[in-house]
C-alpha cells in the first residue's frame, strides 16, 4: 500500500482533534532528530554548493565586471579592459561541455540527496503513525476498562444476591470472579502496550515521551451506544452473540469488537467477512463459503447444510397465467441497477447476441428515471444491443412486482454481486434463474440456491457456460411457460423452504460453536452436516465455559 494511503487510513481512524500535540508535529520532530535526516541534509547542502560552483565556475562575478569597466582612465584603456571582460564572458561558451557536465553532476547529487531525505521522512512518518496508533488503541482499552469493570462488579453483586436466594448456582458466581480476573489481566496488558508504544516513540524522537503529550479528551472512537449495549449483553450473561448487520449503516460491530460474548458469529445480513478478529465464525454453507475459501475470511467458517438462506413467501402470490404462445422469448432481471456492472452487461449482451429474437426486461427503482434508462441503453448499445430489445420498468408494490414475473421467461443473475431475495422470488414465481459461480460469498449466492434446489445445470463456472445454460433453457420456451407450477412445487419441497429443518440445523450449528469453545477452540471450520443429523454429543450439550 502506498505510504500516503496508509497515512490517510491511519489518520482517519485516529481521533486527533483532542490531541495536545498533533501527529504531524511528532512526525516533524522525529524526522529532525534522526541521524539519517541530518546526513541527508548534509548531502543536500553539499549538492547545492556543488551546483552553485558549477554554475559560476567559468563566469566573472558582477563585481569584477563593474570594477574592470569603471576604473578605466582612458578610452583605449577602457576598450582594452572591455575586451578582456568580453573574452571572460565568452569563456563559458568555449568550455560548454565541461560546464554542462559539472551542472549535470551537481543536479544528480541534489536529486539523490532529496530522494534520500524523502525516503527517511516517509519511513519515519510510517513508524511514528504505527507507534501512535498502538498507543491510542491501548489507551482506549484502558479508558473503557473502568466502565466495563463496573458493569461486571455490579453483575457480581446481583449474582451473589441470586446465589444467596437460591436462584443461581455457585458456579455462576465463580464465573463472575473469573471474568473480573480476566479484565484485570487485560488492563495490565493494555498498560504494558501503552508503555511500549511510548518507548518506541521516544526512540524515534530522541527524548522521553509522556502519555500526557498524546492524551485524548475521551475515548471517542468507542460509541457510547456500543458501551451501553455491551452492558446489556454482559448483564444478560449471553454465551453466543450473532451479528446480523455486518458493515451496514446501522451495524453494532463495536459491541462485538469489545468482545461482548465468549463466542461471536456473523450471519446473513452482510455477505462477506467482517474483518474483525473478535468475531469467531462466519455462518455460510459449503457453496458460498467452501473450506478452500478460508483465506478470504478473518472468521472461521461454520457451514449450514443446504443453503445459508431459507425462503418463506410473505404472501401466497398466486402464479400468473402463462405468457401467450407467440410472445417473444424474454429474459429479465429485477435486481437493483447498481448490480448491473459492466461485466454483467457484457455477459447478458452475449446471451442476447446468441438469442437474436429475445428481449431483456430490466426492473429496478432507479429505472423510473429516463436519464438512467438512457444510460443503460447506451451501455448495451456499446455491446451491439439495440434499444428496441430492452424493456425498462420502475418500482411497484411487492404484490404487483411478483405478478410481473409473468412477463419474463428466464431470469439472469448479475455478477459479481448476485441476486439474493430477488432470485428466490423469481424461482418462487416459477422462473428459472441462470447464475455464474464466482470466487467469493456474494458471487456464489445464486449457485447456493440452485444447488439446494437440485438444479446445478443452471449454474455456470464461466461466461461461456453461462451463455450455454441460457441457450439450453431457451430451447423449450413452451415448456418453461407451462412448467412454472412444477418449479414452484419443487422449490416448496426443497431445503430452501423447509423452515423447521433449517431452524434445527441452525441450532445444531450454534451448539457446535459452543462445544468447540468449551473444548479450547482452535478450529477454523465447522463443516456442514445433513439436516437432521445429530451434531452434538449428549454429554457435552450442557457444557459451560464463559471465561472469554
Amino acid at each position: 500500500m502506498h505510504l500516503l494511503t496508509r497515512l490517510s487510513l491511519a489518520l482517519a481512524l485516529l481521533p486527533l482533534a483532542a490531541q495536545s500535540q498533533p501527529l504531524d508535529s511528532l512526525i516533524t520532530e522525529a524526522v529532525s532528530a534522526h541521524p539519517a535526516t541530518q546526513s541527508a541534509q548534509a548531502q543536500q547542502a553539499s549538492a547545492r554548493a556543488g551546483l552553485a560552483s558549477a554554475r559560476w565556475q567559468y563566469w566573472p562575478t558582477p563585481s569584477v565586471l563593474v570594477e574592470t569597466a569603471g576604473t578605466s582612465a582612458t578610452d583605449s584603456a577602457y576598450q582594452g579592459d572591455h575586451r578582456v571582460a568580453t573574452l571572460r564572458l565568452q569563456q563559458p561558451l568555449w568550455t560548454g561541455g565541461r560546464l554542462s557536465a559539472g551542472l549535470s553532476r551537481a543536479d544528480a547529487g541534489l536529486a539523490y540527496s532529496q530522494a534520500s531525505l524523502d525516503e527517511v521522512r516517509q519511513q519515519l512518518a510510517l513508524r511514528v503513525v504505527q507507534a501512535y496508533g498502538d498507543w491510542l488503541a491501548a489507551q482506549l482499552k484502558t479508558a473503557s476498562h473502568g466502565k466495563t469493570r463496573a458493569v461486571h462488579e455490579d453483575l457480581q453483586v446481583r449474582v451473589k444476591r441470586r446465589v444467596e436466594q437460591g436462584i443461581s448456582a455457585e458456579s455462576d458466581l465463580v464465573m463472575t470472579d473469573v471474568r473480573l480476573q480476566s479484565l484485570a489481566a487485560d488492563l495490565s496488558v493494555a498498560q504494558l502496550q501503552q508503555d511500549t508504544a511510548l518507548v518506541r516513540l521516544g526512540q524515534l524522537l530522541g527524548r522521553p515521551v509522556l502519555g500526557a503529550e498524546l492524551s485524548v479528551a475521551a475515548p471517542r472512537a468507542v460509541d457510547p451506544a456500543w458501551l451501553s449495549q455491551l452492558e446489556g449483553v454482559l448483564a444478560d450473561g449471553v454465551d453466543l452473540l450473532v451479528d446480523l448487520g455486518g458493515h451496514t449503516s446501522t451495524h453494532r460491530l463495536g459491541v462485538f469488537a469489545l468482545r461482548a460474548a465468549p463466542v461471536q458469529a456473523t450471519f446473513l445480513g452482510y455477505p462477506h467477512s467482517t474483518g474483525l478478529s473478535a468475531i469467531d465464525w462466519l455462518i455460510g454453507d459449503a457453496v458460498v463459503s467452501p473450506a478452500e475459501h478460508g483465506h478470504l475470511f478473518s472468521e472461521g467458517i461454520a457451514q449450514l447444510p443446504g443453503s445459508v438462506f431459507c425462503w418463506a413467501p410473505v404472501d401466497a402470490y398466486p402464479l400468473p397465467a402463462p405468457r401467450e404462445p407467440g410472445a417473444a422469448l424474454r429474459l429479465g432481471s429485477f435486481n437493483n441497477a447498481m448490480k448491473l456492472t459492466p461485466r454483467t452487461i457484457a455477459l447478458w449482451s452475449r446471451v442476447l447476441h446468441a438469442l437474436p429474437g429475445a428481449e431483456l426486461l430490466l426492473k429496478a427503482p432507479s429505472l423510473k428515471d429516463a436519464e438512467v434508462q438512457a444510460r443503460f441503453a447506451a451501455l448495451f448499445a456499446a455491446q451491439g444491443i439495440s434499444a428496441d430489445r430492452l424493456v425498462f420498468r420502475g418500482p411497484s408494490g411487492l404484490a404487483d412486482m411478483m405478478q410481473e414475473y409473468r412477463d419474463i421467461d428466464i431470469a439472469l443473475d448479475p455478477t459479481p454481486y448476485n441476486g439474493g431475495t430477488t432470485s428466490l422470488q423469481a424461482l418462487w414465481m416459477g422462473v428459472p434463474v441462470v447464475a455464474l459461480a464466482g470466487t467469493n460469498f456474494v458471487s456464489r449466492m445464486g449457485a447456493s440456491f440452485l444447488h439446494t434446489l437440485g438444479r446445478p445445470d443452471w449454474v455456470a463456472e464461466d461466461d461461456d457456460r453461462y451463455v450455454a445454460a441460457a441457450l439450453n433453457l431457451a430451447r423449450d420456451i413452451a415448456g418453461l411457460r407451462a412448467g412454472r407450477p412444477a418449479l414452484r412445487a419443487r422449490m416448496a419441497a426443497s431445503a430452501l423452504c423447509d423452515v423447521d429443518a433449517y431452524v434445527q440445523a441452525f441450532q445444531a450449528l450454534l451448539q457446535r460453536m459452543w462445544v468447540q469453545h468449551c473444548a479450547g477452540g482452535g478450529g477454523r471450520l465447522l463443516g456442514s452436516a445433513r439436516r437432521g443429523q445429530a451434531a452434538i454429543p449428549s454429554d457435552v450439550r450442557g457444557a459451560t465455559k464463559r471465561t472469554s
